[in-house]
């Protein structure tokens, strides 16, 4: 009987008691659904070697404000849900927060999917108030299928409300990504500090920043932005994508009603801004976008030495004061000398009458395909009707002369539909006409 009293108080002092669902410190092995929920009574940490394996339909309740999940060094954090039974990362209440789900320098294979991320906060200083949701320092994860909702990233820096990623590569795919915050970059996700991640087909909505609503690419980061779909995101600059000092791949997106809010005559680039970047932009549709305020740029606002290659976009209906479509705006250096920009727009739809290039800002170049004609989208979600004058107009790849490369449309670019004799190329987004 003595014994038994022992163990019993021996089992009390330790935080990991799954009798009572109670977890923090030092955590790996397996947690089990029939477990669930497992209640965050302090930092949990999976230590440096260590693995730990989240089954589906688990639901991790974290009772404390500033409490939060770190996968160490070398360690691995396996949460893979189902559709039907995800994982549910949560506060305990809708008055408080977690600290969110911190991989630093992590082990590969890491993996988040179908799970559900709500209510992170980053506050505090440098990387710690990074993601609000999830942050990857160093650590490449998987996170697919997930919804990342209602993050922020509030602190002195404030970088990436729903997702940071910090010299990491993760890849990014088929999750919802919305209503997330960041005082600084990059309300659904920021790529900085060298950081190229691949984000494909997700939906990036209702986020909010100051530089780049849905994504910002911030010092020497490439991400590949493929087959998004970016709506109703806000920021002072760049309402979906903020790019600085970074050459992402943006192709085959849609970005509609995005909008860069800043006070007036602050506001720049509706969907898009970009800061000495040299990004390629390719069968993209950008409608509907807006800087407000007096702003400039509706579409796409540019400075700084920006090159910027477009190639089968379909870019019409946006609003500003200044270039609704596109605005390149003058800057210099230190040393006051102009630092001019240069687009280069071939197989494009847009309205070239409203592409305002400010004095000593820069240049467009024209090339080949360039069409002026309203393109007559069939339905809400944007896709081309049969009888767009703009269906099938797109090419497959073009040469650039001024700065020898060759622009190559996504290798499902061609045409399916049987109206055409030869092989022809989507204008826009990709996608069969309705």
């Amino acid at each position: 009987m003595r014994n038994i009293i022992i163990i019993a108080i021996i089992a009390g002092i330790f935080c990991t008691t799954f009798a009572k669902t109670n977890v923090c410190g030092d955590v790996s092995g397996v947690w089990k659904r029939r477990k669930s929920p497992y209640y965050v009574t302090d930092h949990i940490r999976i230590p440096s070697g260590e693995r730990l394996i989240i089954q589906p339909g688990c639901r991790i309740i974290f009772k404390g404000t500033y409490y939060g999940f770190h996968i160490d060094s070398n360690a691995t954090l396996i949460a893979v849900g189902t559709e039907k039974r995800p994982i549910y990362f949560v506060p305990e209440d809708e008055s408080s927060s977690h600290h969110g789900i911190r991989f630093s320098y992590a082990a590969e294979g890491c993996s988040l999917s179908y799970c559900h991320i709500e209510g992170g906060v980053a506050t505090g200083f440098a990387i710690t108030d990074c993601g609000g949701g999830v942050i990857c320092n160093h650590s490449n994860p998987t996170i697919a299928n997930c919804a990342i909702t209602g993050n922020k990233s509030a602190g002195t820096w404030g970088y990436g409300g729903g997702i940071c990623c910090f010299n990491s590569n993760p890849i990014i795919v088929d999750n919802v990504i919305t209503k997330n915050a960041a005082n600084h970059y990059g309300g659904g996700i920021v790529c900085y500090d060298h950081s190229s991640p691949v984000i494909v087909n997700n939906v990036i909505s209702s986020n909010s920043s100051r530089w780049g609503g849905g994504i910002a690419c911030y010092n020497n980061s490439n991400p590949e932005i493929i087959g998004n779909t970016f709506l109703g995101n806000t920021a002072e600059g760049g309402g979906a994508i903020f790019c600085e000092s970074s050459n992402p791949i943006i192709a085959d997106n849609l970005f509609a009603n995005n909008s860069a809010a800043g006070s007036a005559g602050e506001s720049w680039g509706g969907a898009i801004y970009c800061d000495k970047s040299s990004s390629a932009l390719i069968n993209n549709t950008i409608t509907e976008n807006s800087a407000r305020y007096d702003g400039y740029g509706g579409a796409i606002f540019c400075w700084k030495a920006s090159k910027l290659k477009l190639l089968n976009n379909i870019i019409w209906g946006n609003e500003a004061a200044e270039g609704k479509e596109i605005f390149i705006g003058h800057s210099s250096s230190d040393m006051d000398i102009p630092s001019p920009c240069t687009l280069f727009i071939a197989y494009t739809d847009l309205d070239t009458m409203e592409c305002v290039v400010g004095e000593e800002a820069g240049k467009i170049i024209w090339g080949d395909g360039v069409l002026n004609l309203k393109p007559s989208f069939a339905d809400t979600l944007y896709y081309l009707s049969c009888e767009s004058a703009c269906f099938g107009r797109g090419i497959r790849n073009i040469y650039i002369p001024l700065w020898d490369i060759k622009l190559e449309a996504p290798e499902n670019a061609n045409v399916r539909e049987k109206q055409f004799e030869e092989t022809r190329y989507y204008m826009g987004r990709l996608g069969e006409c309705r």
